[in-house]
């Protein structure tokens, strides 16, 4: 028999993102293209923030090459680089509540009553 998801009939609302640079946390940071579903089963989302959740990593030399000392233009494989943070933005859904209570939350659009009313579509540099 074929799967289940080949029957998978319906309607949703997704949100959608392309390439570009954000500034959060006090860094300009690359937005990748990215897309999100709203709401699964229907097109009139309640209720819903859509943005940015900036997730922090740490580098290490050995997982990056590239963070090798140079020596003379040429990496040195014998003395380590130092670590670096790497600040990744990945579009994510929350709840109107929750939007508002996390302040590293970087919110492009909300809605309400299956509406968005709140859309974030200037540049704003400060």
């Amino acid at each position: 028999f074929p799967s289940h998801d080949s029957y998978a009939i319906g309607t949703g609302y997704a949100f959608g993102v392309s390439e570009g640079v954000i500034y959060q946390k006090g860094h300009f940071l690359r937005v990748e293209k990215q897309s999100i579903i709203i709401d699964k089963y229907t097109t009139t989302p309640n209720n819903i923030a859509v943005g940015f959740k900036t997730v922090e990593s740490y580098v290490d030399s050995t997982e990056d090459e590239s963070l090798l000392d140079n020596a003379s233009g040429t990496t040195n494989y014998t003395a380590p680089g130092a670590d670096r943070l790497q600040l990744t933005p990945v579009l994510t859904t929350l709840t109107l509540e929750q939007a508002a209570a996390n302040v590293d939350f970087f919110a492009l659009a909300e809605w309400k009553d299956g509406l968005p009313y709140k859309e974030n579509r200037t540049t704003v540099f400060t």
